[in-house]
């Protein structure tokens, strides 16, 4: 019997080639514009809140027309997950990453 515990079935570990690295950043990059325009666009709708709720909602009940509002914020979280996983056997995504 062999003391070696070599598994087999093993993968080996992928090697940081140039074209590698190159493809991680640009991940990186685009995954952070993302956040950073989907954080942006939160931060609008909220600045625009009180906003909207003057224009929009009456004034007699301030509770209302304050959380009004307040519903669609959490949407984009709620909501690009689930519009992911709907997507994910599509024909369009299936002849998008045949590319």
């Amino acid at each position: 019997m062999s003391s070696s515990t070599a598994n087999p079935q093993q993968e080996p570990v992928l090697e940081a080639t140039p074209e590698r690295l190159l493809a991680a950043r640009k991940a990186v990059i685009s995954s952070s514009i993302g956040a950073a325009l989907e954080w942006f666009d939160i931060i609008v709708f909220a600045s625009f809140a009180v906003v909207i709720s003057e224009i929009f909602y009456p004034e007699g009940d301030p509770v209302f027309s304050s959380s009004s509002p307040s519903p669609p914020l959490p949407s984009p979280t709620w909501f690009a997950p689930s519009a992911a996983w709907s997507w994910a056997g599509s024909p369009i995504d299936v002849a998008a990453n045949r590319r």
